[in-house]
């Protein structure tokens, strides 16, 4: 049985190692009907990032055992069905793979044709590896009503309160290893109802004989209440990138206000021809936080690139960070943010920090010398 339990981990940590590769790449390049979209991973959508306290889920069980391998002929019957209950909790590590520790309880029976029943009680536990063929096969889909999800595992049964006469005792602590099959059925945004069947392989004596170097094990049915935790996004499922269309709103009317005022001020220059024509540079970009955050997003990464070139391209301009509309509602958020921004332009940029001004007060920025080159980068809050 020992030699069993290590090829059972080692196919399961393996496996993991395996699953664990499938990842959803950071490099955006388009948007189409709402969502963020990938095109060097054939125009996927993009999940967001999730955090450690995202995906978790705890579940309770219960159903039936029935025992088999015994090592002299047995009946058979449904005689041998015993309930039994379980306890899990677990981490979804991707749409794909889950982690899940289980602890289990169940009452135990054999009927021998010999005449023996014995009478037992095991309680388990073990940790599997959950793998989602619906969404490995047929791409991930949130708020999807049914999954269909494998089920590989190992742990330890403790065997006691052992009645029979006729054999010894069993061991007290055996390995086993387990694999089976599970249907879950989403009820609502939080509960799933699940129906589980897993076959588990344990040392012989199991059943408290041991005889011709057999495996004994148990086969369960169980049905099972699981209750996702909810993310820090307030979702409770990993959750696709999507525009937010207030944020680009926000951000198309300060365009056109821009666009506006540089037609408005070619107009006034066309109508007072005595007056020098400026030959100078001024260049615009945004850039959008989430809600109470400080990290640039990988989704707004491109906002500081084009910030980082038009520097580069304007030797000799300033670069001011400020925010979008009115002066800031929260000035320590936003001086946060700003940092964020510069410590990515100086160090992954190499942007002189001297050239880099942070001013919470848009008004001020606006009321620059428009001879001269430099570029803004609007915060949107």
């Amino acid at each position: 049985m020992e030699k069993l339990g290590l090829v059972l981990m080692a196919i399961f940590f393996s496996t993991m190692a395996g699953f664990a590769q499938v990842v959803v790449s950071d490099t955006i390049t388009n948007t189409k009907q709402g969502y963020w979209e990938d095109k060097s991973d054939s125009n996927s959508r993009v999940l967001n990032k999730s955090q450690f306290g995202d995906n978790w889920f705890f579940g309770i069980h219960g159903g039936g055992t029935f025992n088999w391998g015994a090592d002299e002929d047995f009946s058979g019957s449904f005689k041998q069905i015993r309930p039994m209950g379980a306890l899990s909790l677990g981490k979804w590590l991707s749409p794909y793979v889950a982690l899940r520790a289980n602890v289990s309880l169940a009452k135990n029976t054999a009927t021998y044709d010999a005449g023996a029943n014995p009478k037992w009680w095991a309680l388990g536990g073990g940790l599997d590896g959950m793998f989602n063929f619906t969404n490995l096969f047929c791409g991930y889909k949130e708020s999807r009503s049914f999954n269909f999800v494998g089920i590989l595992g190992f742990g330890t049964e403790h065997v006691f309160d052992y009645k029979n006469n006729v054999v010894p005792d069993p061991k007290g602590w055996l390995l086993t290893g387990r694999l089976g099959l599970m249907s879950i059925w989403r009820l609502s945004e939080a509960w799933d109802l699940t129906v589980e069947a897993t076959n588990h392989w344990l040392d012989d004596s199991y059943d408290g004989l041991i005889e011709n170097n057999r495996y004994d094990g148990h086969f369960n049915l169980m049905l099972g209440f699981v209750y996702r935790f909810k993310n820090h996004d307030g979702s409770h499922e990993f959750t696709y990138a999507r525009r937010d269309w207030n944020k680009y709103d926000v951000m198309n009317q300060e365009i056109n206000r821009l666009r506006q005022k540089a037609a408005d001020d070619r107009a006034y220059a066309a109508a007072h021809p005595n007056i020098n024509t400026i030959n100078s540079k001024q260049i615009n970009t945004l850039i959008s936080f989430a809600k109470g955050s400080s990290e640039i997003d990988k989704l707004q990464e491109v906002n500081v690139y084009t910030a980082a070139e038009a520097m580069k391209e304007l030797n000799n301009a300033d670069l001011y960070i400020t925010v979008l509309g009115k002066a800031t509602k929260n000035a320590d958020l936003f001086i946060q943010r700003a940092q964020s921004i510069r410590d990515s332009l100086t160090k992954d940029y190499n942007i002189p920090a001297g050239r880099i001004y942070i001013e919470k007060d848009p008004a001020l920025v606006e009321s620059l010398d428009k001879s001269t080159d430099y570029v803004i980068m609007y915060i949107n809050e």
